[in-house]
């Protein structure tokens, strides 16, 4: 099975259901820790979505040519799990 196929095989867990910015709760954590395993080491895992886990949602968002906005919305978190690792 090639890497690519191993990425189409994982499935992100539901939305939340909230945009993540400026809060916390176990979602934002959720997100964090996904973050931190796919390579973006200066977050710290602390469910609160301040301004590290922005500077890092950001950059994804432009790695993965997604709306630039700071924001974890049902696009940003979709591609969290499913984008390819580069």
């Amino acid at each position: 099975m090639t890497q690519q196929n191993v990425q189409e095989a994982v499935q992100a867990p539901p939305w939340p259901g909230r945009f993540l910015a400026l809060m916390k709760g176990d979602d934002v954590r959720t997100w964090q820790d996904k973050m931190l395993k796919r390579g973006w080491t200066s977050l710290v895992v602390d469910g609160i979505y301040g301004t590290r886990s922005e500077e890092v949602c950001v950059a994804f968002q432009r790695e993965k040519q997604l709306n630039v906005d700071g924001i974890v919305g049902p696009q940003t978190w979709e591609a969290t799990w499913k984008a390819p690792i580069t």
